[in-house]
Parts: C-alpha cells; sequence; structure tokens
C-alpha cells in the first residue's frame, strides 16, 4: 500500500516564514521613517489564511481523511527483505510521481543521523520510479526520495526517518531483526523460604521481519530463581498481547518461588526467560539477592 506523502510539514514551514516575516517587518529600524502598516496588514492576513489551512488539514486527518499530497510526489513504498542471516535487509523503493515528465529522473537517498549511508539512482518502469539497496541491521535510518525534473530543478521529500517515523520497520531495522525480552523488579517479599514478587513488569519483542516470513510464537514464558548457577525454581506466567505487533507484556504480582536458605555472601539471581517456537531463548536479569548478616538485600536489574 502506498504512502501519501502530507503537506501538514510544507504549509507548517510556510507558516513559520510568514511568522519570521512579520516579526523582522515590525522590528525593523531603518534610517528613515516608513509605513509598514499595509504591508505588515498583508502578511498577518495571509499567515492567518495559512493557520485555517492547516487546522482544517489537521481536522480533517484527525477525522480519519486522506492526506494530500504535495506536487512531485504522488505515492511511495518501501518493502524489505531480510537476509538470511538476519544481519540486514534488501530494501526496495517504490515512488510514483505526481506528473511524470520525459527527462524525470529520481534518486533514493538513506541517511543515518548525519552521514550518508547510500544514494542509489533508481529505474522508470513506466509506472513508478524504483531504487533497492541493502543495509545492515542498524536502528535510526532515515529515507529520502530526491526527484529531478527535466529543468534540473530538485526536490527532495522525506518519506520515514526518527524525526517522523512514518514507517517504523525501517528506521528501527535492528531492532525489527531481533526479538528481545526485560524485566524490571519494583517489590518482593521473603517470607519463610519463599520470594514474592510482589510487583514486576516483563515485557518481550519478537521479530517484526523473517527471512522466510514467518515470525516465530511465543512458546513458554517464565521467571527462574538461579542459586549456583543453576535453576532452584521457577514460575510459568502468561504473557498478554502489547500495544504493538509482535510484543507482549505481563505486570506479574504475587508470584511465589521457593528459595534455599542462603549462607553468608551467597546470592539468587531472578531471570525472565521466553522460548519462542524457532528454539530461540530470551533472556533477561530481573534481580540479584545477597545473603549478609543482617539479611537478604536486593539489587535490581
Amino acid at each position: 500500500m502506498f504512502k501519501k506523502t502530507s503537506i501538514l510539514s510544507i504549509l507548517a514551514l510556510i507558516l513559520a516564514v510568514a511568522a519570521l516575516v512579520v516579526s523582522l517587518t515590525v522590528y525593523r529600524k531603518p534610517a528613515e521613517t516608513v509605513d509598514y502598516s499595509a504591508e505588515i496588514q498583508a502578511l498577518q492576513e495571509r499567515n492567518a489564511l495559512l493557520q485555517s489551512q492547516l487546522d482544517n488539514l489537521t481536522a480533517q486527518l484527525h477525522a480519519g481523511g486522506t492526506t494530500v499530497a504535495p506536487s512531485g510526489l504522488a505515492g511511495w513504498d518501501l518493502t524489505l527483505a531480510p537476509w538470511e542471516n538476519g544481519g540486514g535487509a534488501s530494501v526496495t523503493l517504490t515512488a510514483i510521481p505526481a506528473e511524470y515528465e520525459d527527462g524525470m529522473t529520481a534518486a533514493l537517498y538513506v541517511r543515518k543521523g548525519s552521514q550518508e549511508i547510500v544514494t542509489v539512482d533508481c529505474t522508470w518502469n513506466g509506472d513508478a520510479f524504483t531504487a533497492a539497496t541493502e543495509l545492515t541491521a542498524q536502528d535510526g535510518y532515515g529515507y529520502y526520495c530526491i526527484l529531478t525534473g527535466a529543468d534540473g530543478n530538485r526536490q527532495q521529500f522525506a518519506l520515514t526517518s526518527p524525526e517522523n517515523p512514518v514507517e517504523d520497520i525501517p528506521v528501527y531495522l535492528a531492532t525489527a531483526l531481533n526479538a528481545y525480552c526485560n524485566m524490571t523488579m519494583d517489590s518482593w517479599l521473603d517470607l519463610d523460604g519463599t520470594l514474592t514478587i510482589a510487583m514486576a513488569y516483563v515485557q518481550a519483542q519478537l521479530p517484526r521481519l523473517s527471512f522466510d516470513g514467518v515470525e516465530p510464537s511465543i512458546e513458554k514464558a517464565e521467571l527462574q530463581l538461579y542459586y549456583n548457577g543453576a535453576v532452584y525454581s521457577s514460575a510459568v506466567i502468561a504473557l498478554e498481547d502489547g500495544e504493538v505487533p509482535g510484543a507482549y507484556e505481563l505486570a506479574v504480582s504475587g508470584v511465589e518461588l521457593a528459595m534455599p536458605a542462603l549462607e553468608e555472601d551467597e546470592c539468587l539471581d531472578l531471570y525472565f526467560t521466553v522460548t519462542l517456537s524457532d528454539g530461540q531463548v530470551l533472556t533477561a536479569l530481573g534481580a540479584s539477592w545477597y545473603q549478609s548478616g543482617d539479611g537478604l538485600f536486593a539489587v535490581m536489574g
């Protein structure tokens, strides 16, 4: 599905420029006295008109309206094909100009921060410009389409970037290719040889891109209490769907784990472990406990 390039950012820029012009005109101190009131009034009226148009478009978007494309680019699409080793992906741009003319050219430009990663010339297939490149698994990519008209006029369109992640997967490619989990411990109780997790939060994120197109699933999620390098006790937990695709989470409360009687300077480690259907095992350390003469002390994270 092609993405429509919004003109909201362009109108916002025009508004900013108009406001700046008004400001500079008001505070200018020429050598001779000149009446700028008519010009200021005209600029203010123009600024108000642009603001009204921007507000109307914003309201349409919030109501589910269609984003209007600026002159130059009617739509675009980025498709990703992950490498078999998971170290990156092939990225293909398809861009449709608003009006094509003989001699028009296009290019895919990718950067990361201030660093240019690659610029690839597009080919015209009769309907759209296309270009492909290979990108290693990193986060923070920005994608741009550069259109050059037959007259040499050049326009650069931001497609998706960390500043405006219209499509987050191409931007955060490393994250999309990998699975991970984490655990945050809030409070716990040590009662009669039982460690009770009073409050904790766990989260797991599955890969959003896979070489064969088959995303793994979660086979088991559990809390594991380690003693002397081995699992002493564990508890299976049922994760809930998160807010984004492939994300799972759970607020853990009241889970009990049997714990040994610790000697001085011995410790326990609590891990959140997730086993995936493709054989991957994700782990995250939630907390560690150390025995001292005054009792059991926790180190979180």
